[in-house]
């Protein structure tokens, strides 16, 4: 397959799940206060990198991550832009954990990825961009301290700003009860495609 349909394939993708609005149901539970197309934005997100589950790499684990809350706020260094936060939370289960019985850095380094990607989406949508994923150019992640099987954890996933080229995220696990910070990690993410597209620009390049 050549690179360029390589790429028309990725816009179709994401053409298809952005065409139509989800179900209510899908939507009615995630809480916050941003649009509902933005709320939309990591609910697609998480269904594109799921849908092979539980046959792609850890699907039985990130299939499990849901966003329960979707907001938007000004950014603290730039009030004329936003910042777009997603949570979820999950329960560590045995598929989660190392030989030791902690959450395993694996896994934690998973979980930042994914969140702070479907953040970006959330974030582009809020901009009126179509991207639904990119490419991670780089993902450091800093390990605080070690939870074991069973314990709740909050998921948190901002995105930060960026531009037609480069976006940058921030991921966050934490205890849920406890409220001790797990780990935290940034990224930097480009676009699959050349550059984030427009909702125009996607439909003019699905329609050729």
């Amino acid at each position: 397959m050549s690179d360029d349909e390589r790429s028309n394939n990725i816009i179709k993708a994401v053409w298809l799940l952005l065409r139509n609005p989800l179900p209510d149901e899908l939507v009615a539970g995630v809480a916050g206060n941003a649009p509902r197309a933005v709320k939309e934005a990591p609910i697609r997100a998480f269904q594109m990198y799921h849908r092979n589950a539980p046959a792609s790499f850890a699907g039985t684990v990130t299939s499990r991550l849901c966003a329960s809350e979707v907001s938007i706020s000004p950014n603290t260094e730039d009030p004329a832009k936003n910042d777009c936060r997603i949570i979820s939370e999950m329960t560590v289960e045995e598929d989660m954990v190392g030989p030791d019985g902690a959450l395993s850095q694996g896994c934690i380094s998973l979980l930042i990825d994914e969140s702070s990607a479907a953040a970006t989406t959330a974030y582009f949508v809020l901009e009126g961009k179509a991207a639904l994923t990119g490419l991670s150019q780089n993902l450091d992640v800093f390990f605080h301290t070690k939870v074991s099987l069973g314990t709740r954890i909050r998921i948190i996933g901002r995105a930060l700003g960026g531009n037609n080229f480069t976006v940058t995220s921030r991921g966050e696990i934490w205890d849920a009860e406890s409220r001790r910070m797990i780990a935290h990690g940034e990224q930097v993410m480009m676009p699959q495609t050349g550059n984030w597209k427009t909702l125009d620009e996607l439909v003019s390049l699905v329609d050729k």
